[in-house]
């Protein structure tokens, strides 16, 4: 990988620029800009970052809900707290952009916590980056997908029983409500 800066291009590329008639346009010094909503879009915006701060994100963080003799290790665990983090900032990063992309992605959420749910429920539960477990699921492929999660050493398969189903349930399920 070769960094090349504005300054870099302009220096080494010269002849090329000059040739090809092409500029850099001055940039200016960044400003900060303070948004302020109205009355009515300032509580609402301040009640839903609280609600993202207190929700679990139990989906994207399955070892958290596991009784102890199955416990992640903690590198496993941090993987999964970096997700949480992700996946948190993704949310308010649409919030931020517009009600119309927030709502698309908390419309995902939903249908996912609803996927995770219903996996959890048949009795198996199966974690894997590399492997579209739904799409197996959907299509009635599960003994497709054993075998491709077989050949991913980093997905996991977990029963239900292993799980403390009580908080995992109720965690999982509260995006939903």
């Amino acid at each position: 990988m070769i960094r090349r800066t504005r300054q870099d291009v302009k220096e080494y590329f010269k002849q090329d620029i000059i040739k090809q008639g092409l500029h850099f346009p001055d940039v200016k010094t960044p400003h900060r800009i303070v948004y302020s909503y109205d009355e009515v879009t300032n509580a609402i915006f301040n009640k839903t970052i609280k609600s993202l701060k207190e929700f679990t994100f139990a989906r994207y963080q399955p070892g958290n809900n596991l009784k102890d003799k199955f416990k992640l290790s903690d590198f496993a665990q941090t993987q999964e707290h970096n997700l949480v983090g992700f996946m948190k900032t993704m949310l308010v990063k649409r919030l931020e952009s517009s009600k119309f992309a927030f709502l698309q992605t908390i419309e995902r959420f939903i249908i996912s916590y609803e996927q995770f749910i219903n996996m959890y429920n048949s009795g198996t539960v199966y974690v894997s980056k590399k492997v579209d477990v739904y799409d197996y699921l959907d299509n009635d492929n599960e003994d497709f997908l054993i075998s491709e999660l077989e050949k991913d050493s980093k997905a996991k398969i977990y029963k239900n029983e292993q799980f403390n189903d009580d908080l995992f349930v109720r965690d999982t399920d509260e995006i939903i409500e």
